[in-house]
C-alpha cells in the first residue's frame, strides 16, 4: 500500500492500482521545467481516476481565479501526457499492473478535483466551472469531470479517514 497526505486528506492505494505521478522519475526530471502534475492516477471500482486535491480556491480576485483554473488545467494535461508516455514506454515500475491493464481495456475515466471542507452545493457549482475549463480534455479522454468534497471522495473510496 502507498499512503500520502495532501490538502489535509489521507490517500491510501494499492501499488498495483496506482500511478503516483508526483513521485515518478519522469515527473521528477521534468518538474523543474514548468511541468505540473495532479496527485495521482488510480484505478478504483473499475474506473480510472485522475485526482487533484485542494484546500481552497481564490474567491474575490478574478485574475487569481483565472490563474487557479489555468494551473489545474495544466496539471491535468501534463499528468495525462506523462501517464500516456509511461504507458508507451512500458515502464512497469511506475504504473501499477492493475491500472495499466485497465487502461488497455478502455476503462472509464474520471477527472476529479477534491476540496477539503467544501459544501455539496459549492462542489456542484465548481463542477460546472471545472467541466467548462477542461471540456476538450474530457472529450478526448471520454472522461467524466467532477468536483467532490471529502465526504463524497470518502464514499467513492478515493480518500481514507
Amino acid at each position: 500500500m502507498i499512503e500520502f497526505e495532501e490538502s489535509g486528506m489521507r490517500f491510501v492505494f494499492s501499488k498495483d492500482d496506482l500511478f503516483y505521478i508526483e513521485k515518478s522519475s519522469m515527473y521528477n526530471r521534468l518538474c523543474c521545467n514548468g511541468v505540473l502534475s495532479v496527485e495521482c492516477i488510480v484505478l478504483k471500482r473499475k474506473r480510472v481516476f485522475l485526482v487533484e486535491a485542494k484546500r481552497s480556491i481564490p474567491r474575490a480576485d478574478e485574475n487569481e481565479k483565472k490563474a487557479f483554473w489555468e494551473e489545474i488545467r495544466k496539471k491535468v494535461i501534463h499528468s495525462l501526457l506523462i501517464f500516456y508516455k509511461e504507458l508507451v514506454e512500458d515502464n512497469d515500475e511506475e504504473i501499477g499492473i492493475n491500472l495499466r491493464q485497465a487502461v488497455y481495456h478502455t476503462t472509464p475515466m474520471s477527472i476529479v478535483l477534491i476540496f477539503n471542507g467544501f459544501s455539496d452545493d459549492a462542489c456542484r457549482e465548481l463542477t460546472e466551472i471545472y467541466r467548462s475549463k477542461i471540456s476538450d480534455i474530457a472529450k478526448v479522454n471520454h472522461a467524466e469531470v467532477c468536483v467532490l468534497n471529502e465526504r463524497a471522495a470518502l464514499r467513492r473510496g478515493l480518500i481514507r479517514e
